[in-house]
């Protein structure tokens, strides 16, 4: 009973729980618990992943979400939380894809030579991500879409047959900033697999 952030987290101090799972139930809840605060002041409270569950998923097709997990990331180092969460579940990883997604309205010049080249230093760095994965003996593979965020991820959970995506929450001092809060409630209204979100600093506590 009470505030549901303070008990989240104090179940979570007091269980020395590793992560947070929530259900969503219905078209748009997730969306209002973004605008609420509430899912920014669990993970940086408790400083612990959190999970979404899609209301329309069933649970029988994804007995084990880290199986084939979809790693989305804008560069290496905003991967580095995310790499030493994942890179703990290794034993029940097959593999892993690493994605970044450059949307085509924010290249200076919109042309093929841009593209490759945006291309190009975006694979360097996701190739960086999947060598500290192969180092922990979890079998990597890099990717690089150019399009709309939502639209592409969505595409590639599909083509790649994915589990589970797995986004990074936030910088210090940025928390669940305004794109990720878009992008994480399109993507929760659109795909029938859990959403894993994790935070880029220690606990507040």
């Amino acid at each position: 009973m009470g505030n549901m952030v303070q008990q989240v987290v104090r179940s979570v101090k007091n269980e020395d729980a590793d992560m947070v799972v929530i259900g969503r139930r219905k078209t748009g809840a997730i969306r209002r618990f973004l605008a609420g605060g509430d899912l920014s002041a669990i993970m940086r409270r408790s400083g612990r992943p959190v999970m979404i569950y899609n209301y329309r998923q069933d649970a029988s097709v994804h007995e084990n979400p880290f199986a084939r997990p979809l790693l989305a990331v804008r560069n290496q180092r905003s991967a580095t939380a995310s790499i030493a969460f994942l890179t703990a579940q290794k034993e029940i990883i097959s593999k892993i894809h690493v994605i970044h997604v450059a949307s085509d309205k924010k290249l200076k010049e919109p042309s093929a030579m841009a593209i490759q080249r945006t291309r190009k230093e975006a694979r360097m760095q996701m190739d960086a991500v999947c060598g500290q994965f192969e180092k922990a003996g979890i079998d990597a593979e890099p990717h690089v879409y150019i399009g709309d965020p939502i639209e592409e991820i969505e595409r590639a959970t599909r083509e790649l047959r994915s589990s589970l995506l797995v986004v990074g929450a936030g910088e210090k001092g940025k928390w669940l900033g305004k794109r990720v809060k878009n992008v994480t409630a399109g993507l929760s209204e659109q795909l029938n697999l859990p959403i894993l979100m994790v935070p880029n600093v220690p606990s507040a506590e």
